[in-house]
């Protein structure tokens, strides 16, 4: 290999450390009352929020589709901006989200659904919908 020239090919694609928190919004709950299989419930299941920082360093615009992981899961989703800490991410609560902070309760009847460290890249397949 000589000196200057990358050895990769292609795309390269960037892995960044997140703590996610989920919650409640103000958007999932007025959507919430015109059903969970409203548009308006899914869209707003289905978004993570990230920080304008971390959205530049992993080159998402909003509405871009991610891939998020965790060691009990992975989805796809579409990523906002949002007024949050830099690689801390914030998802409402739903079935998406179920899917990344797991089942144990560690004898407390409910699993932690703050604090979960995720990976999150941008997602370049279009096969499946968000």
């Amino acid at each position: 290999m000589s000196r200057g020239k990358s050895f990769l090919s292609g795309p390269v694609i960037v892995i960044v450390g997140f703590i996610l928190i989920t919650g409640r919004t103000l958007r999932q709950g007025t959507s919430l009352h015109l059903g969970k299989g409203s548009d308006e419930y899914r869209i707003e299941v289905t978004t993570v929020e990230l920080s304008e920082h971390s959205m530049k360093k992993l080159g998402l615009r909003e509405g871009d589709k991610v891939r998020i992981k965790s060691a009990h899961g992975s989805i796809k989703a579409i990523c906002r901006r949002s007024n949050l800490p830099s690689e801390v991410a914030f998802m409402s609560c739903g079935y998406r989200a179920n899917l990344l902070i797991g089942s144990d309760t560690e004898g407390t009847g409910m699993p932690s659904s703050k604090g979960i460290m995720v990976e999150i890249t941008r997602e370049t397949e279009e096969e499946d919908e968000v």
